[in-house]
């Protein structure tokens, strides 16, 4: 019969207490095809069964779902008998090993060496199957083997381990977690970047126009690059695609890879279709930003302008956001009543006040600011 309180649940198999283990366990270590079976488990409470008889693994506390050794990825030690028996996920040590070292020299260095590189990082709750720092058990199996061989050690530490898991946030974390997720947002954050460059070619001369510093030759210049910075743009975003829905990260024998919290991989794949449509706005914004800063049709204004309208021929326009930007800076120069730029036809036509201050020098300086020529 199973026993239940408000701290302890015992499993419905064996009766024996379960030790409490996080779902994120569950999740880096039931094999894909149990974990599609069962479904979301990141909301239930589990159990890890500590009965080395007991086939069940891990059951929920309210006994909707167990799981038995064959669900899993790799070998429970503790409830194994033939070899090898992992007792140590993190540095693939064995209850074998153990053995060994105890026959052979009445010790063992096991513990020193989990202890020692535990320091720089380990990963018990997504290798080991009870989720949690596995020194207490190296430790009794340790004993167990010392006391059979009548060979115990008076400087094995006899006290509870410290928990192997509790590192400091200054020191590093699991590699297969950390070279997962920021591999994949540094390819979306490269792919949005190279798509603001690839449409500098438009919207940078009009910045700079605004702020009164000169724009000369940065059309030209980025124009030239643009198909570089589209290519890099696919190919990052691509790379990004690839890494959040399609790249499986290779486990060894007897490990498993770090499992990413459902909601963040949500979350990043989130992220990943908003910088998407981000990156196809910039990478296509020369074909519409000149529909949405236009102020009017040239044509129209060119029919009421008499024949002392200036007509200037203009060399390196890349799009219609370049007309605008040249008609804006053409429009603000001193004895200029109207100005208009059709990038189609790729002229200016400008239009004197009546004091006719303007001349041809003035206006082949103010293209040539804008980062243009004109074509004599």
């Amino acid at each position: 019969m199973r026993k239940s309180t408000q701290s302890t649940v015992s499993c419905p198999r064996c009766d024996h207490e379960g030790k409490a283990v996080k779902p994120i366990t569950l999740q880096a270590l039931l094999l894909k095809e149990t974990l599609d079976v069962a479904g979301n488990i990141e909301d239930q409470s589990w159990r890890f069964c500590q009965t080395p008889t007991c086939p069940v693994v891990y059951f929920e506390e309210t006994g909707s779902a167990l799981f038995e050794k064959q669900a899993l990825t790799v070998r429970v030690g503790i409830k194994e008998t033939a070899a090898p028996r992992p007792v140590c996920y993190c540095f693939h040590h064995s209850v074998e090993e153990i053995e060994d070292d105890i026959v052979g020299t009445g010790r063992t260095g096991v513990v020193d060496d989990i202890r020692t590189r535990m320091k720089i990082a380990c990963w018990c709750e997504t290798k080991n199957p009870m989720g949690s720092c596995c020194l207490g058990t190296v430790t009794r199996f340790v004993k167990a083997a010392q006391a059979r061989s009548g060979k115990l050690s008076p400087q094995l530490q006899t006290a509870d381990e410290p928990d192997c898991c509790s590192i400091p946030d200054s020191q590093p974390a699991s590699p297969e977690r950390s070279l997962r997720s920021p591999l994949g947002a540094w390819a979306t954050f490269g792919a949005v970047i190279s798509s603001v460059f690839s449409s500098a070619c438009c919207w940078l001369p009009l910045l700079l126009l605004a702020f009164g510093v000169s724009a000369a030759g940065v059309a030209g210049f980025f124009e030239t690059w643009r198909p570089w910075f589209l290519t890099g743009a696919i190919v990052l975003l691509a790379l990004g695609f690839y890494l959040s829905y399609f790249r499986k990260v290779p486990c060894l024998p007897g490990s498993t890879c770090a499992v990413l919290n459902p909601r963040l991989r949500g979350f990043q794949r989130a992220m990943l279709w908003i910088a998407t449509v981000f990156i196809a706005a910039f990478a296509l914004f020369p074909n519409y930003h000149g529909f949405i800063i236009a102020s009017g049709g040239g044509a129209a204004i060119e029919e009421t302008w008499t024949s002392a309208a200036i007509t200037l021929r203009i060399r390196g326009m890349t799009c219609e956001a370049c007309a605008i930007t040249l008609q804006k800076k053409l429009s603000t120069l001193p004895g200029v009543a109207r100005a208009t730029v059709d990038y189609k036809t790729k002229r200016a036509i400008v239009l004197p006040t009546e004091d006719r201050r303007l001349t041809r020098e003035l206006l082949s300086e103010a293209v040539e600011d804008s980062g243009y020529r004109i074509k004599e």
